[in-house]
């Protein structure tokens, strides 16, 4: 009997993964890779939220377990996953730059902000009221990493590549039973496939569509810019992003994401670059904001759902993973922010 199925391998299937064999667990993981959030991200990690211009909601111990969570496998892969660098923002008025200096002497927010005004010179990049840098920011390589832990997964003989079908679960007291496994636990980590799985798809998980593109730049910048859009320099092209939609739900790419992507940037970069690709994932964004975890009201020993990452998932999968495994195996209550105890009200006990 294994002691824990995953369905779904993004980030938070492959945080949860990490966590269990760290503590010598045994599980397997069901994929199809359907949801491709992880694999389009951006990736990009950043305290900040820059359209509210607050901090962005924190899970304890997010920074440390970060650092140790991918510090970890690339030692394990030899491969490098995380690239730090500054994320820039472009001031579009003195106002901003007020604004900026004012948080930046907040002691919530000195450790996050540079209070320098940083007047880079991009070549391409009309920025008349400078930059305000960000500190202990970068990316994560998702596309990579995913790669790699399905590979690893696939040669230790702990994935199965298969739609999960949700009428052959039989859940009991104390195991599932599922297509001839049987485990004490299983955890639905399946991104925006959420809303079909009929026993949490009563969470408030709404979906929000994110377009790319990735593109050669003439001269690419040597930090990362964040504007009307955000451009990641890459070893091999920048990525520039995201559209954020409500209404399609699909993962396919569209010429009115690519319009929309590309009129933002002409804003931002004057010089010309080629569009090499453009792609397109729903990130699973919840109506708070904040990610969902727990048991199922009715099958609390056996069924657990980690969702709910949205735009951060590289940011807060690690610490969260760390809380869940607590939660399911020592029984240390999850903190309250995250439970979906929140929404039991929405919960129909006749599921």
């Amino acid at each position: 009997m294994l002691d824990v199925l995953i369905v779904g391998l993004g980030i938070s299937g492959i945080a949860l993964a990490q966590q269990l064999e760290m503590n010598h667990k045994s599980f397997k993981v069901i994929s199809d890779q359907s949801q491709q959030a992880t694999t389009v991200a951006g990736g990009l990690f950043n305290p900040i939220n820059f359209k509210r211009f607050s901090l962005a909601w924190s899970s304890p111990n997010q920074k440390d377990c970060f650092v140790a969570f991918y510090k970890y496998l690339e030692d394990q892969f030899a491969t490098q996953f995380v690239f730090n660098t500054a994320v820039l923002r472009k001031f579009q008025s003195i106002k901003e730059q007020n604004d900026w200096f004012v948080k930046a002497d907040r002691d919530d927010f000195s450790s996050h902000l540079n209070t320098q005004l940083f007047r880079g010179n991009f070549r391409g990049f009309d920025a008349p009221f400078g930059y305000g840098e960000t500190l202990s920011t970068g990316y994560v390589d998702t596309k990579k990493l995913q790669s790699v832990y399905w590979d690893y997964l696939s040669a230790t003989g702990k994935l199965i590549v298969d739609t999960f079908h949700y009428d052959q679960l039989r859940v009991f007291d104390q195991h599932i039973a599922y297509n001839g496994l049987v485990a004490k636990k299983i955890i639905f980590a399946e991104g925006y496939g959420l809303v079909k799985n009929p026993f949490f798809n009563y969470l408030p998980l709404e979906g929000s569509k994110g377009e790319l593109l990735y593109a050669k730049l003439s001269i690419p910048p040597s930090r990362i810019i964040s504007s009307n859009v955000f451009i990641i320099p890459t070893p091999h092209f920048c990525k520039i992003g995201a559209t954020y939609h409500l209404t399609d739900k699909t993962a396919d790419t569209t010429t009115e994401g690519r319009l929309e992507l590309e009129e933002r940037f002409s804003h931002l970069y004057n010089l010309p670059y080629e569009i090499v690709a453009q792609v397109a994932g729903v990130r699973p964004t919840v109506k708070d904001r904040i990610p969902l975890l727990g048991c199922h009201p009715k099958y609390t020993n056996t069924l657990f759902v980690f969702n709910g990452m949205g735009t951060r998932g590289t940011l807060l999968a690690p610490a969260l993973a760390s809380l869940m495994y607590q939660f399911i195996f020592n029984e240390i209550p999850l903190i309250k922010e995250v439970n979906i105890i929140r929404y039991s009200s929405l919960f129909q006990s006749g599921l």
